[in-house]
């Protein structure tokens, strides 16, 4: 690092700590928006499953390798193998392009959800199914890409691959079918490969989200951090608040959100699907002393129902987070030294354009 940072840190200490003191809101009133109440144990367990993705990338000269997986757990009391485990993974090479991370993002939920959809459909009895991250911050996202694809263009791209996408998830393919469709279109040759990729990917995902949502009451969407400010009105995101001021197990008062509120144009597909889900978003301290989760259930659930859940999940809760989705997160993680690995054993030689540094 540069001498000079480390003297640009000396001399602003003071006023750095002043901006801190700005973001402290000393005489904070809860009271109006967070419940302090102990989270009663549930009377039985529930069958409980989780689910996690993760992306990890190697740069060379010529292209970049990629690793994408995602794993489900479920835990069924009921059972004598009370814990089992999905998997879907993929190692393949992609060329140096624009948006290469938003696509690597899209194959690791688009695994994501087809993992969840399978954990789902096989086991009837299942209570719950987590999800690591926001369920409403993803679909919002949905409406057309950014990316420069006419309407026109765009109508005529789902009208080819509606159906086979469609027929992919009704015959639970692990493929990313989107890869495969991508040399099937029928288009002008004047738009660039990766932009049609995405729109394909965003479509698959669509269309993953409205099978994943025929069972909304049975996910819970959980998140360790959020920049949402719905709750306080501050400059600070709730749950950081939330966390500074409280200390013991509660849960804050209940918002709604819905789609149309957020989104003045269509989703890409099935609008009128995504407009009517009613999302319940609250926050939450499973265990006194532990950090706050946020929350959110895709549907309109009652505080009676919101309190139903925290206390079945706060079971099998280690420091006041579902052990499920600690585990799938720790399982699925893709390291570099991973990848080392990996582009070992598939024999990759070629320089990474670093040596020289």
């Amino acid at each position: 690092m540069l001498e000079s940072l480390y003297e640009e840190a000396i001399n602003k200490k003071g006023t750095i700590q002043e901006q801190i003191v700005e973001y402290q809101h000393k005489d904070l009133d809860l009271s109006k928006n967070w419940i302090e109440k102990t989270i009663p144990l549930p009377l039985k367990d529930k069958v409980i499953a989780a689910g996690d993705g993760s992306l990890n990338k190697k740069r060379f000269i010529s292209f970049y390798l990629y690793a994408v997986a995602a794993e489900s757990l479920i835990y069924n009391p009921n059972k004598d193998q009370k814990l089992k485990k999905y998997e879907l993974t993929n190692i393949d090479t992609l060329s140096h392009q624009k948006f290469l991370d938003e696509r690597l993002s899209n194959f690791m939920n688009i695994f994501e959800l087809k993992n969840a959809i399978k954990t789902i459909e096989d086991n009837k009895d299942l209570d719950y199914y987590l999800l690591d991250g926001s369920i409403y911050g993803n679909i919002i996202p949905l409406f057309p890409s950014p990316h420069d694809i006419p309407k026109k263009t765009r109508i005529d791209i789902i009208k080819q691959v509606n159906s086979q996408f469609k027929e992919s998830i009704k015959n639970k393919e692990e493929n990313i079918k989107s890869n495969d469709l991508i040399n099937t279109l029928d288009l002008d040759n004047k738009f660039k490969d990766y932009e049609i990729s995405i729109f394909l990917e965003n479509i698959e995902k669509s269309l993953l989200y409205i099978e994943l949502l025929k069972h909304k009451e049975k996910i819970v969407a959980i998140s360790k951090t959020s920049s949402s400010k719905d709750f306080f009105n501050s400059n600070v995101p709730d749950i950081a608040l939330l966390n500074y001021y409280s200390t013991n197990e509660g849960y804050s008062t209940l918002r709604y959100r819905n789609a149309s509120e957020d989104i003045r144009t269509n989703f890409l597909i099935g609008d009128e699907f995504f407009k009517n889900i009613d999302f319940t978003i609250f926050y939450a301290r499973l265990s006194p002393n532990t950090n706050v989760l946020k929350f959110e259930l895709p549907y309109h659930a009652s505080e009676e129902e919101c309190l139903q859940v925290l206390s079945d999940l706060k079971k099998d809760s280690v420091g006041g987070y579902p052990y499920l989705l600690y585990k799938a997160h720790h399982d699925v993680v893709i390291q570099n030294n991973d990848m080392n690995s990996i582009s070992s054993i598939v024999n990759i030689i070629e320089r990474q354009g670093r040596e020289m540094l």
